[in-house]
């Protein structure tokens, strides 16, 4: 059992999510398996109050992400963001394939300056999309109180989690879902109630460093400002047992994002 200290999960969290899929794009590009992924994470984070959009433009999506940031509450303690769609580094694309830049037209919403309501609090941001061209193999080893203080204004107490490594490509089953997002909401299902977001990551690259797809996953999770352990709560507990022993396997053909 672990020992919830740090940024504790306590009693019940008051959280919101926002989900954003781009499955169809105007120029005939599909994304499919990738409702699979909406299932998934809406059944995760099933305790929050969560937003869902599908098929928006640049500035559609743009405009949702300002819209939630700016509708957090005080007493909102946590808040989690996932953006699925095609893209390349540091960008993700509308459904009219124009980009949305990460840094500066998403997670800029949610800076300390910019969203100081979620000062201290968990901000979780997860994107499934390519960020490169490249496919990774792999490589053969060897046999053998109330004081007012100065705060930054940069993002902070933030996890920004990425399937792939810049340049890389992101896969997903087209029947199943993402690799990257099935996986995390499995392993969030069977521990987040006893393990810090940081270690459920690390559980997350363990399980997909044992998909045989032809090629590795590399996640590339990134923390800004995080000065503790942060549990994160999703769901309830109990009414995740029977969605662990769902399989994890993935039969049908692969593609990038």
């Amino acid at each position: 059992s672990s020992d919830l200290t740090d940024m504790e999960v306590g009693g019940r969290k008051k959280g919101r999510a926002l989900l954003i899929n781009i499955q169809n794009f105007e120029d005939g590009r599909k994304r499919e398996g990738s409702e699979k992924d909406v299932e998934e994470l809406v059944m995760l984070f099933e305790v929050l109050k969560v937003d869902v959009h599908k098929d928006l433009s640049k500035d559609e999506i743009i405009s949702k992400v300002q819209e939630f940031s700016k509708n957090l509450s005080k007493d909102v303690d946590q808040c989690a963001v996932c953006i699925m769609s095609h893209g390349s580094k540091d960008v993700i694309e509308g459904r009219g394939g124009q980009t949305v830049d990460i840094e500066s037209e998403i997670l800029e919403h949610f800076t300390n300056k910019n969203c100081p309501q979620m000062i201290n609090k968990l901000k979780l941001f997860m994107f499934q999309s390519c960020r490169g061209n490249k496919k990774d193999p792999g490589v053969k080893l060897a046999t053998d109180g109330e004081q007012k203080i100065r705060v930054a204004g940069t993002l902070s107490d933030a996890i920004i989690a990425y399937p792939t490594v810049p340049n890389y490509v992101a896969w997903r089953n087209e029947t199943e879902g993402s690799y990257y997002i099935q996986t995390v909401c499995k392993v969030f299902a069977e521990h987040a109630h006893e393990f810090h977001i940081q270690k459920l990551f690390q559980e997350v690259q363990k399980k997909l460093d044992t998909i045989e797809i032809g090629f590795k996953i590399t996640l590339d999770i990134q923390q800004r400002g995080v000065k503790e352990k942060i549990y994160f709560q999703a769901f309830s507990k109990a009414s995740n047992f029977e969605r662990v022993e769902k399989s994890s396997k993935f039969k049908n053909a692969s593609e990038g994002e």
